[in-house]
């Protein structure tokens, strides 16, 4: 199952229960729609998709949308064995990301606790900025 919350909130088809998808084991994971979405950003949809969990009364963590975005999405293709995951002889398709991309980021990122804390406000409020390289099978590309 591919969740777009963009789509669904843009064409008002509904909020997706990420909760029972995840009670049931289907495999679920994040992507972006020109169908129906708002843009291509994958951090902007980890920031609806948590914002919909929320309306939903689904507390999301980082590390569960981190996971929805990259293994999430690979299993949800089969090819978990292949993409999604930092590993040897996965496909390295990376985007590497600044946690103190903005000043507001960075002030949150300096008030955590933890790393968790630390990365939340870049999959929340992070957009282009906050991207230093993109990297495809390996390979730094300009973009």
């Amino acid at each position: 199952m591919a969740h777009c919350p963009t789509s669904n909130l843009f064409i008002g088809s509904g909020v997706f229960n990420l909760r029972s998808f995840n009670e049931k084991k289907i495999k679920v994971g994040l992507a972006t729609d020109t169908g129906g979405g708002t843009f291509f950003s994958m951090l902007k949809t980890m920031s609806e998709t948590y914002k919909v969990s929320q309306l939903s009364k689904f507390s999301i963590h980082a590390a569960q949308l981190l996971w929805l975005a990259t293994m999430g999405s690979s299993a949800s293709l089969n090819l978990e064995n292949k993409i999604g995951n930092i590993e040897k002889n996965y496909c390295a398709d990376l985007n590497i990301i600044n946690l103190s991309s903005t000043k507001e980021i960075e002030q949150r990122k300096n008030q955590s606790n933890n790393i968790w804390e630390a990365i939340f406000p870049t999959l929340i409020m992070g957009d282009d900025r906050a991207i230093v390289s993109t990297w495809v099978n390996g390979n730094e590309v300009k973009v």
